[in-house]
């Protein structure tokens, strides 16, 4: 199928085959795609003509794609083998996705955990420490590009190899370091500044409170809009993210918290359980009085002497009377019950909060730790 300006749904490219177009930006048009066999999923962007022509410009951007699939780290996502379009000398860059979904599927998706974040942020640092460290600036850092796999493994994906227009920054202006905002080069800090934005939304996603101090001063100092207080490097915030962070101690506090918050449901559901019944029980009572009017009142009156059935009403409101003691008795257990209920909840709410003041003096342990140690760190 000859190209007229977008790629339709089923266009077949060499192995490739198009599923749709994502966006349309400053450096062309970006689709989702099948790598035919085995049918693993990609992202594919054509580049606009103004990059495809010939030249020195065209000659560096392809040296820095081959020298990016020559790079192997777990972190970046691999690029296939780059083809041109024939008919239009259009270049194509094919990044292979697999099973893996966006961060910001995984937040729209509401199944973040606290930990899964932070396995997140080490593994997201550790990629863009080896790209900087390779010369790569991605220049596009958001939730859309970065995936994370079934297995968990987390890779960035979309390089901005061939730059980003001042327009598409705009588009994504919350993901902007302000000292680029004016200009069209990305940098290693504007990098940094994207990334802790990031984990910042991952935060929020889970609940800001789920997190040591330390664990959200490492996005705080990453995220700054004061160049001169913002890590310098991914091995910086790394580093950080050591010193504020022990996967014993947060596995130890996830799980003091996750305790107090299953013993405390389970007496509510308890305590519940018994209200219900009781209330069943209450109703007894009454529906079988009713009953019993009920039946005197169709059968009774035809076949018993206005004695005997004075008799028998005398006996049935006895027993009306002895059911209406009963019920409030019953009623009055209820009330009980509902205080018990209320006792819980107020155990549950004094538990939290000593679980607060308890994780709230390992952060600051933590901190302290964090500070001692930031001093050299800034040095380096």
């Amino acid at each position: 199928m000859a190209y007229s300006g977008e790629l339709q749904a089923g266009t077949k490219i060499g192995n490739l085959l198009i599923e749709r177009q994502l966006r349309v930006d400053g450096c062309g048009e970006v689709y989702t795609a099948l790598i035919q066999p085995p049918g693993i999923r990609a992202l594919v962007r054509v580049l606009s003509p103004q990059l495809s022509v010939p030249g020195p410009g065209l000659q560096q951007l392809l040296g820095k794609l081959q020298k990016y699939a020559n790079c192997r780290n777990p972190h970046l996502a691999q690029m296939a083998p780059l083809n041109q379009m024939a008919d239009l000398k259009r270049w194509l860059i094919v990044t292979s996705v697999g099973n893996a979904n966006s961060l910001a599927e995984r937040v729209a998706q509401k199944n973040l955990t606290a930990p899964a974040v932070v396995a997140i942020m080490k593994q997201a640092l550790t990629g863009m420490q080896f790209a900087h460290s390779n010369g790569f600036i991605h220049g596009d850092v958001n939730l859309e590009n970065i995936v994370i796999g079934v297995d968990g493994k987390v890779k960035l994906l979309n390089f901005a190899f061939a730059g980003v227009s001042l327009a598409d920054r705009q588009a994504s202006l919350e993901f902007q370091a302000p000292e680029i905002l004016s200009t069209a080069q990305p940098t290693m800090g504007s990098d940094i500044f994207a990334l802790g934005i990031v984990f910042n939304k991952l935060f929020q996603a889970v609940g800001n409170g789920r997190f040591p101090v330390g664990i959200r001063r490492v996005a705080e100092k990453m995220s700054t809009r004061d160049l001169a207080n913002r890590f310098t490097s991914m091995a910086g915030a790394l580093q950080m993210l050591g010193v504020g962070f022990t996967e014993d101690a947060f596995e130890d506090a996830q799980k003091i918290i996750s305790r107090n918050y299953e013993n405390t449901r389970t007496i509510q559901i308890q305590v519940d359980r018994e209200i219900r019944r009781a209330e069943t029980r209450s109703r007894i009572p009454l529906l079988v009085s009713l009953l019993i009017l009920l039946v005197l009142g169709y059968a009774g009156f035809k076949k018993y002497s206005p004695l005997l059935m004075g008799k028998n009403i005398g006996e049935l409101s006895t027993t009306i009377t002895t059911q209406a003691v009963q019920l409030g008795k019953t009623v009055t257990g209820i009330e009980k019950l509902e205080a018990a209920k209320k006792l819980v909840i107020d155990t549950k709410d004094a538990a939290n909060e000593e679980t607060k003041r308890k994780l709230a003096s390992a952060e600051a342990a933590s901190e302290g730790n964090a500070v001692l140690n930031e001093e050299p760190k800034r040095e380096q």
